[in-house]
């Protein structure tokens, strides 16, 4: 949100997070026994792909680009019925970025 704001004067100050992980199945992650609170794939998924997308591009960035359409479908699913994230509003600046 800071940076959004233009309070953060480079995207690349900001952390890249795996956005991409968002596509993989929640079994996976219990599986794993990675716990994983409510608002947190919304939020990785939104600063994930904001910071991505804003940020120096890396040899990774062609490979990354292919993940967004589907971790914005899983932002999609996720999104309750009355339109709101209320555990994560990084999620609602996203589509005003990409």
């Amino acid at each position: 949100m800071c940076a959004l704001a233009g309070v953060i004067d480079s995207w690349n100050r900001i952390p890249r997070l795996p956005f991409e992980l968002s596509v993989l199945s929640q079994r996976l992650f219990r599986f794993l026994n990675l716990p994983v609170v409510s608002y947190a794939i919304p939020a990785l998924i939104a600063v994930g792909i904001v910071r991505h997308r804003k940020g120096d591009k890396t040899i990774l960035h062609p490979l990354r680009e292919v993940f967004i359409g589907s971790s914005l479908r899983v932002l999609g699913k996720l999104q309750p019925p009355n339109g709101g994230y209320l555990e994560a509003a990084p999620s609602l600046r996203l589509f005003l970025c990409v």
